[in-house]
């Protein structure tokens, strides 16, 4: 197979070394346009649009019919890559605490998935702000939800107050929690964990590994947090695309298929024991 790399790394210093190259190629993605017209809409020197234009002819991105200047199909195809190639950085750069504290890359979301997603990060000053946004959002839209299905990462009463009263209010649900918080609850709280498991619409999953990452998706909209090694929620996001629902529930369905559902005679049997 031919090896083009070099050239391809000669097209990519082409275009990362002016900026006005790369808003070139999208006027002309946009329509058929003229020198003068693209130093008007440029604000650009004509030398310097006359220059690019002959650059991107001779590279065989652009064609001149008429006096204007369009891109052929080469061109549309890179201009259109190279311009979701950088809003796709610009995405990676914003939700930068997102992905840092997600467990690998297996459990990275595309971030072009994330176009419209919304990003909550823990500050100094605010350092629960992505717990409470979780909280608050799932308040809010608590009448729309019809089922839950979440990964719970960290022992926190705030979770689990919430899937409890989600529960309670008939939604049905399915939470995995990992063994180490399950082996708290059993000793530590048996109680709290003989209350959820009472309830119809609420069922238990223990997972044998840790379980990293915070996952809950509802009928609409998914949500995912990353955790650092401390157990804080570092960053959370919230998103309605559908594919990275998609793909939020294939990972859901992965350790919900690794895992054992709960029963609530075996709580009970430990407090008696104890």
């Amino acid at each position: 197979m031919f090896d083009n790399t070099e050239i391809s790394h000669d097209h990519i210093r082409f275009l990362s070394v002016s900026p006005a190259r790369i808003r070139l190629l999208s006027c002309l993605d946009e329509a058929p346009r003229c020198p003068c017209d693209l130093t008007s809409v440029l604000s650009l020197s004509r030398r310097g649009i006359q220059r690019n234009l002959s650059e991107l002819v001779e590279r065989g991105w652009a064609k001149k019919t008429e006096g204007e200047y369009h891109l052929t199909t080469r061109g549309t195809f890179i201009t259109r890559q190279y311009s979701d190639f950088l809003t796709t950085l610009d995405i990676i750069d914003e939700y930068e605490p997102f992905f840092t504290h997600l467990p690998d890359y297996a459990h990275i979301p595309s971030p072009q998935w994330l176009h419209d997603a919304e990003i909550v990060t823990a500050t100094a000053d605010h350092p629960y702000a992505p717990l409470n946004e979780y909280v608050n959002c799932l308040h809010t839209h608590t009448g729309s939800i019809e089922t839950v299905h979440s990964t719970l990462p960290v022992l926190s009463r705030f979770y689990t107050d919430l899937h409890r009263e989600l529960s309670e209010r008939g939604v049905d649900t399915e939470i995995l929690l990992d063994q180490g918080i399950t082996d708290v609850y059993r000793n530590e709280n048996p109680e709290s964990l003989e209350t959820m498991l009472s309830l119809d619409t609420l069922t238990l999953y223990e997972h044998d590994e840790n379980i990293d990452f915070g996952l809950t998706l509802t009928d609409r909209r998914g949500f995912m947090g990353a955790y650092d090694s401390h157990g804080q929620l570092r960053a959370s996001i919230k998103c309605t695309n559908p594919e990275f629902l998609d793909w939020a529930m294939e990972l859901y369905q992965r350790y919900r298929h690794a895992s054992r559902e709960i029963e609530l005679t075996e709580t009970v049997s430990v407090r008696d024991e104890s």
